[in-house]
């Protein structure tokens, strides 16, 4: 069994997401507050990646109790790695899956990260190996239009590291990245409904090597992000680097 995922809304109502080694798929199982009981099992993405040590699949509800789950998946049938989310409707407790990467055939979409807005907008980014060089995509979930937006690219050299998705109080969302072996962010502007270029946070003067770990942050409700990350030298004499940015 992979790694489990729990997150509770403000009501107390819980959604427990994990991978079986054995069912070859991520499932879902939810507690609701008003009966006092879990429900039956759901299977929510059909997935050849699942092992012991899989990576979590982020999970979270927004502020009208709909769950939201993202998860990496290889198909039964083709080796292409590819982005899924699942949202449970709360009235009816049934999920819906999509295909959120639309990835070419051949190419590799992993390690996703997801925030969810105040206003119920989900932002999913992930990186994405293509014909050239590693990129760092995302695409957006529009709860008027219940629809997912096409995927842009935000940088270019993404890693193999989750991006950490913050989201400030007007909905502007910040995506703390390792792009091309810095810590880089790269802000959704709400005000142009686009991505800023990605800036680099990390100080380059140090001579400190970025670990590959994925880098922690908060952010308040005026867009005031606090990140952190886990330097090292050449001669491995690390430390923990953090910078305050807007």
């Amino acid at each position: 069994m992979a790694t489990p995922q729990v997150a509770v809304d403000r009501d107390g109502n819980a959604v427990l997401v994990w991978g079986e080694v054995s069912g070859l798929g991520i499932y879902a199982r939810s507690f609701s507050v008003a009966t006092g009981a879990w429900s039956a099992d759901a299977l929510l993405v059909t997935s050849a990646v699942v092992t012991a040590d899989s990576e979590p699949c982020p999970l979270l509800f927004d502020a009208k109790g709909v769950a939201t789950m993202v998860c990496d998946n290889t198909s039964l049938f083709s080796s292409t790695r590819s982005i899924v989310a699942a949202r449970r409707a709360p009235v009816t407790g049934q999920w819906s899956s999509a295909r959120v990467d639309r990835a070419a055939t051949g190419m590799n979409a992993q390690a996703p990260g997801v925030v969810v807005d105040d206003a119920g907008t989900v932002t999913v980014a992930w990186n994405e190996a293509t014909a050239t060089s590693p990129q760092l995509k995302a695409s957006r979930f529009d709860a008027t239009t219940s629809s997912w937006s096409s995927p842009v690219v935000v940088g270019a050299a993404g890693s193999g590291v989750a991006p950490r998705l913050l989201a400030d109080g007007a909905g502007n969302v910040t995506a703390i990245v390792v792009l091309d072996g810095r810590i880089q962010a790269a802000e959704f502007a709400i005000g142009s409904g686009a991505w800023q270029a990605p800036v680099a946070v990390d100080p380059a003067a140090t001579g400190l090597i970025v670990s590959p770990a994925r880098p922690v942050a908060a952010i308040d409700a005026s867009g005031t992000v606090a990140a952190a990350w886990f330097g090292a030298s050449e001669d491995q004499q690390g430390a923990v680097l953090a910078n305050v940015f807007r």
